[in-house]
C-alpha cells in the first residue's frame, strides 16, 4: 500500500511540475512534442483543441488536448491515463518516461 501512495505522489509531483514550468500554449505543444516518442502526431487543431493520433498498435488511438489557459492536474492525469492504457503501460511509467 505504501508503494502505491509513493507512486501516486510521484506522478502528482511530476505533473504539477510540468504544469508549473510552462504557460498555456507551450504547455500543450510541449505535451504533444513529448508524446511524439510514443507515435502520437498532431492530426488536426480545431478551435481550442488539439487532436493527436497514434497508430503504433494495430489500431489508431486519439487524444484530445484542450487549449485552456492552463491544463488542470485532472485533465493532464486523464490524458496520461488514456495514453498509458493504449500503450499498455502504467500511468506511473508513462509519466516517468515523459517527464523524467
Amino acid at each position: 500500500m505504501v508503494k502505491n501512495r509513493t507512486s501516486f505522489a510521484c506522478i502528482r509531483l511530476r505533473t504539477r511540475l510540468f504544469l508549473l514550468e510552462t504557460s498555456s500554449r507551450p504547455q500543450r505543444e510541449k505535451l504533444a512534442r513529448l508524446l511524439r516518442r510514443f507515435g502520437y502526431k498532431i492530426t488536426r487543431q480545431t478551435g481550442s483543441h488539439m487532436r493527436l493520433t497514434s497508430g503504433i498498435k494495430n489500431f489508431e488511438h486519439h487524444l484530445t488536448i484542450p487549449a485552456h489557459k492552463q491544463l488542470s492536474v485532472g485533465t493532464l492525469a486523464q490524458i496520461l491515463t488514456d495514453a498509458a492504457s493504449y500503450l499498455e503501460m502504467t500511468k506511473e511509467q508513462l509519466a516517468k518516461d515523459l517527464f523524467g
